[in-house]
């Protein structure tokens, strides 16, 4: 019983775009892997031959589900860091000498995350996007190169205070990623949630967006009709940019189906 009751997901669960990710080749593999643009021919035949082991990680939380608290969150991180760490030294391996001064600060080693199915407490929440943000080994931080974000389930069983902070915290911690994907669903986000994520729905390079079994009211789909259609930067709202949005399992009704209608407008 309780708020875990029921069948474990898949590590990237179904539907998600994180199972099955788009297929990288050695033309689309991410220019921050060696941020100097002009390669020579030797750089590229490098790259060709050792393609798969410089595509970034994608990490996540596995196991079963469960809440999260400090101890447990800080486990993960230092699973984390094994496994980056390991991929840094196979990185600088195969690049060695190609890399311009620096260079190897500036690589994306992980460009997914799943956080999905766990429970956090605020302290964990805390503890994972200090992670996330800092610099790691002197270079970019792991949240700015994260495309994909299952944020999904994070908050079941939580009082709404701790909820929120969880939200905010974990979202406000891909405040310099530019966010490809991201699923929010199967949290009771309510209003004063949507306000707490505003920081990954806000995103102009958002391009999927999942918010299903949300609880969203007419006040609550309204309020993400606005963030997504509201265009801040001048350069077109997020909106436009989307080409999948996922929302079934909802309360909003008719009123709330008529702002989503704005979305897809």
């Amino acid at each position: 019983g309780g708020p875990f009751q029921g069948a474990q997901k898949d590590l990237f669960g179904e539907g998600s775009d994180l199972k099955d990710p788009p297929e990288s080749t050695v033309s689309n593999l991410p220019a921050a892997i060696v941020p100097n643009e002009d390669l020579s021919d030797n750089f590229d035949r490098l790259r060709l031959s050792h393609a798969d082991s410089l595509l970034p990680l994608a990490l996540a939380v596995r196991g079963e589900r469960e809440f999260v608290e400090a101890e447990k969150a800080r486990e993960f991180v230092a699973s984390w860091t094994e496994e980056l760490t390991a991929h840094r030294q196979k990185v600088q391996a195969i690049l060695g000498d190609t890399t311009t001064e620096g260079g190897l600060g500036n690589v994306v080693l992980c460009d997914r995350i799943r956080l999905s199915d766990k429970s956090f407490s605020g302290e964990a929440a805390d503890i994972i996007a200090a992670f996330l943000k800092e610099p790691f080994m002197g270079g970019r931080s792991i949240a700015s190169g994260i495309l994909y974000a299952e944020l999904d389930d994070i908050i079941a069983g939580r009082m709404t205070e701790m909820g929120l902070h969880v939200l905010q915290t974990i979202c406000d911690a891909f405040a310099d990623a530019k966010l490809v994907d991201v699923n929010l669903s199967d949290n009771a986000i309510g209003q004063q949630g949507i306000g707490a994520c505003n920081t990954v729905l806000s995103k102009p390079s958002l391009e999927r967006l999942a918010l299903c079994n949300n609880g969203l009211s007419v006040a609550t789909m309204e309020q993400v009709a606005d963030i997504l259609t509201n265009d801040t930067s001048g350069t077109g709202c997020v909106a436009t940019n989307l080409t999948k949005i996922h929302f079934y399992n909802n309360m909003s009704g008719e009123g709330g189906c008529r702002q989503f209608a704005r979305i897809l407008e």
